[in-house]
């Protein structure tokens, strides 16, 4: 697990600040990584079956 993902899964039981000193990262790169969007990850990504399922239909006119 990634320290960021750490600190943000156990936020309600540690205070932010104290478990980025102790992981030895710094508060503001927490907040910076909590707003960036989140990466691509299997789930977002359609399966390649659907995305040739999809090519197919875009080129016949959706027949």
């Amino acid at each position: 697990m990634k320290r960021f993902a750490f600190i943000a899964l156990h936020a309600d039981c540690w205070a932010v600040q104290q478990q980025c000193q102790v992981l030895g990262v710094s508060a503001s790169g927490y907040y910076a990584w909590r707003k960036r969007r989140p990466a691509a990850t299997v789930e977002q990504v359609p399966p390649a079956w659907q995305v040739a399922a999809q090519r197919v239909f875009t080129s016949h006119a959706g027949r």
